[in-house]
């Protein structure tokens, strides 16, 4: 059940006037930290050193959560973060940027196969058919993979992959991965 919210505690609709002081002592929700806004807070050499770092890094490292505040008209419960003054540069723990695993996932080939399941509801004793179907070059997106370029998709947990490949297929090893039994 949502609240909405009534009462003169509030900057508005957006949020909450302890809200707006935390903005004002430089607080802010995870999501509004970005890169320079970070290495902006920094004294220069610091934040020269700190420029490397991508922006998952530099939030795991550079940031403690300090207080939680009232936003939106809903009365949301948002975590505010604070700067890490005295950062120990020699010991930042790198996080890996989720784009690149994208990236990687994205030229990534997959070749295997499926079972379709085809059940007989009219035979007397529930007669079921297995067959099997095999892919190459299909791309995972999310927990689907797509099979063929008609959009075609199967869940990626019920495909047994057999192998994956950074370059795709070529029309002729396709065939010849498809054609076996």
């Amino acid at each position: 059940m949502f609240t909405k919210n009534k009462n003169s505690g509030y900057s508005g609709y957006s949020m909450s006037n302890r809200a707006v002081e935390a903005y004002d002592k430089g607080e802010k929700p995870v999501s509004n930290w970005s890169k320079q806004a970070i290495l902006e807070a920094y004294p220069e050499e610091i934040a020269e050193k700190l420029k490397k770092f991508n922006l998952e890094t530099l939030r795991n490292n550079c940031l403690k959560y300090s207080s939680w505040h009232h936003t939106s008209k809903y009365c949301n419960e948002t975590d505010f973060y604070e700067i890490i003054e005295d950062i120990d540069l020699d010991n930042i723990t790198i996080f890996e940027n989720k784009k690149s695993k994208l990236e990687a996932e994205k030229n990534t080939y997959y070749h295997g196969s499926y079972e379709i399941k085809i059940f007989h509801p009219y035979a007397r004793h529930k007669k079921m058919d297995i067959k099997v179907e095999y892919f190459a070059n299909a791309i995972k997106k999310g927990n689907w993979l797509i099979i063929n370029a008609h959009g075609d998709r199967k869940r990626f947990d019920l495909c047994e992959i057999e192998k994956t490949t950074k370059r795709r297929l070529s029309d002729k090893e396709a065939q010849k991965w498809l054609s076996r039994k």
